[in-house]
């Protein structure tokens, strides 16, 4: 089961595929970040990267970005991801209720 947000980036021709090859997709609602494992993580990226680039603005902006993304542990990115998982499995039978996919 793939879930999609609602962002611009994804394809309806790349849906019409995954969808033949059998692919179960899941449009999540318009708003719901508690559902997005990524949405914490990129939110510690950019505390992150205002970090240093306050206290160290002499790096270059690639390593700036490198360093902010490293420095994120694994354990936390982890940690994220069961949070949304839980949150998803929770909110399921609403997501995918009558009339929904």
């Amino acid at each position: 089961m793939l879930l999609y947000d609602n962002a611009s980036v994804h394809n309806p021709v790349t849906d019409e595929i995954l969808t033949l090859n059998g692919a179960p997709l899941l449009h999540l609602p318009p708003y719901s970040p508690n559902l997005s494992s990524i949405e914490p993580t990129f939110a510690d990226y950019k505390r992150n990267v205002r970090d240093l680039t306050y206290h160290h603005p002499e790096l270059p902006d690639r390593l700036t970005h490198v360093l902010a993304f490293a420095s994120i542990p694994l354990a936390t990115m982890q940690g994220h991801y069961r949070e949304a998982r839980r949150e998803l499995w929770r909110h399921l039978p609403e997501l995918t209720g009558p009339g929904r996919p």
